[in-house]
């Protein structure tokens, strides 16, 4: 969460060296956010029955799409203020920053508010070793080999198309940040609608 404050302090570094700057710390950013997600997933099943989880998580996803919504609506109205106000757009993007912090560590402190009893770490082999034995292994699972190498190629094709997008709608249609957030609201609408759906078909026909 921390990282966001750094984005804030990006332009106050030298011109030439501000955009290298801000894309090191996106990148170093999702791979704290990466362990974030695994350890969010560990505490969800400590946290809630395993019977129990597919259904609270498609209800938080649910309820987290309906708030991104609003949230996306007041984020694209409110980076259209430097057209009316005498404030630059970088200014707008660091005041959200800063408030993005606050709105972090709000959230940390409500996770640590859970009363649980954690699973016990399971002791046993390095890292490396795991990672060694299921290497040797894979090959006796080549199902899940063609798996991980769809998963590779589709979120290298699905992540490295997205800046296309981007600029597309900024280039070609003009767009300005609420036509922005009116393109991401449109998405977060669909997600609302249908992940009951996949909730009741995972129940109905299992995970695979």
């Amino acid at each position: 969460r921390a990282f966001f404050l750094l984005y804030a302090l990006v332009p106050f570094l030298p011109r030439m060296i501000q955009p290298f700057s801000l894309a090191a710390l996106v990148g170093l950013r999702n791979a704290f956010e990466s362990v974030w997600q695994i350890g969010y997933q560990s505490l969800m099943a400590d946290v809630f029955p395993k019977n129990e989880l597919n259904e609270i998580l498609g209800k938080r996803s649910k309820y987290n799409n309906i708030l991104t919504i609003g949230a996306t609506f007041v984020l694209g109205t409110y980076l259209t203020l430097y057209e009316k106000l005498p404030i630059s757009s970088i200014g707008l993007f660091q005041i959200l920053f800063i408030f993005t912090l606050a709105i972090g560590t709000w959230e940390i402190y409500q996770y640590s508010r859970f009363k649980f009893e954690p699973a016990p770490p399971v002791q046993g082999e390095s890292f490396g070793k795991k990672l060694m034995t299921a290497l040797k292994e894979a090959k006796n699972y080549p199902m899940y080999c063609r798996y991980c190498a769809t998963v590779i190629v589709f979120y290298l094709g699905w992540q490295m198309a997205w800046p296309l997008y981007n600029m597309y709608q900024l280039n070609v249609l003009n767009a300005n940040a609420a036509w922005m957030g009116y393109f991401n609201i449109a998405s977060q609408v669909t997600q609302v609608l249908t992940i009951g759906l996949w909730v009741k078909l995972s129940k109905k026909i299992g995970s695979n």
